[in-house]
């Protein structure tokens, strides 16, 4: 049985722009804003891959683990 990933989540300040970036090199389509004005982006094909981008106020202090 493989292993299959449906979601990748991105914590991000400025969600309108990463939006934007991940959109045009995925080739994705915004399918949906959150109620804390996250972004969900989805392909353009119908496949279940999805990314969201959810707002955070703090920036990145220290490297990804």
């Amino acid at each position: 049985m493989g292993l299959v990933i449906e979601w990748v989540i991105i914590d991000c300040i400025d969600v309108e722009r990463q939006s934007a970036f991940w959109s045009a090199a995925l080739d994705y389509e915004h399918v949906r804003t959150g109620p804390n004005g996250g972004h969900v982006l989805a392909p353009k094909d119908g496949s279940p891959h999805r990314v969201a981008m959810f707002p955070v106020s703090d920036p990145k202090t220290h490297k990804n683990h």
